[in-house]
């Protein structure tokens, strides 16, 4: 069914078929099994931190707020700006926004009792995968959630856990595919940033994610990042690329070993970075100094 509502464009909404159809089967198997779930509306908490004191807070931020620090920087920082950059190209999504957008979604609902929340990139390809391509399918998700919280309470729960497995595979199936897509395109990018995309991996499977943010990062390092960063520390570029909060970083610190590409068929002698007159180094290329053409003028000046 997922694949044939695929094949079938982006306007059949599989995602949200199959949850239907999956919330009639729980119902359905609470029923059989004489657990009867009565509905009822409850109101939101107005302020959840009463009672609250200094033991609390040091406890949360020791126990939860610190150990979940590299996991939030990675999947709901850094692994949704690439993810997004790849899916929407046109999207501007950076950082900083994207760290701004998860602090104040937790300052905003802890008040009132709300669970830790944050982006990931799991939902973002889940939702694409799906068929999500605008923003509003994310107001319409959240929506729909706030509005059955309120009309149906906590008893909502006990449905959601009698949810059959198998649908939840399929839908888990294809957002972990939409995911897989994504490390092929790393690997595309080169052996150095695919070399470092598997050490980071293999390192949050078999350890902790706390550990695997730290061998990733001393992969990238020992790689060559940190010459690199040295370098636009020293030409002060990284200073202000961490500043401005841009997507994209600087074309130094960026990894990749893939070839450059062929020049096209009947091109000039020169022209794949061989001759002389057509040859543009690696710093020219990172500075934007403009490329001397044949005569002496400067690229985008001459005449055709």
């Amino acid at each position: 069914f997922v694949l044939a509502s695929r094949h079938a464009g982006e306007r059949v909404p599989s995602a949200l078929i199959l949850f239907s159809v999956g919330v009639l089967l729980a119902a359905g198997q609470l029923a059989y099994a004489g657990e009867p779930v009565r509905f009822r509306p409850v109101a939101p908490a107005l302020w959840a931190l009463s009672g609250v004191d200094g033991t609390d807070a040091t406890r949360a931020l020791l126990d939860a707020a610190l150990p979940q620090l590299p996991l939030t920087t990675l999947n709901s920082v850094v692994s949704v700006c690439h993810l997004a950059k790849q899916l929407a190209p046109e999207a501007k999504v950076t950082p900083r926004s994207v760290a701004c957008s998860v602090g104040l979604i937790n300052l905003l609902g802890c008040p009132f009792g709300a669970m830790p929340c944050c982006h990931g990139a799991g939902g973002l390809a889940a939702q694409h995968a799906f068929g999500a391509r605008r923003g509003v399918s994310v107001l319409f998700l959240g929506g729909c959630k706030m509005l059955l919280a309120l009309a149906l309470g906590g008893p909502l729960v006990s449905l959601l856990g009698a949810f059959p497995a198998p649908l939840l595979g399929v839908m888990l199936l294809f957002s972990g595919v939409e995911l897989a897509r994504a490390g092929v395109r790393l690997a595309a990018a080169g052996e150095e940033a695919a070399t470092v995309g598997l050490v980071t991996a293999a390192a949050t499977l078999s350890l902790r994610t706390g550990v695997g943010c730290a061998v990733g990062l001393l992969a990238a390092l020992a790689s060559g990042g940190l010459g690199r960063a040295c370098k636009l520390l020293w030409q002060g570029e990284l200073l202000q690329w961490l500043r401005e909060g841009d997507a994209e970083p600087p074309p130094l610190l960026r990894a990749s070993s893939a070839p450059p590409p062929a020049p096209p068929a009947g091109a000039p002698a020169g022209a794949a970075g061989g001759g002389a007159a057509g040859s543009v180094s690696t710093a020219e290329a990172e500075r934007g100094e403009p490329r001397p053409r044949a005569g002496g003028a400067e690229e985008g000046t001459g005449t055709v």
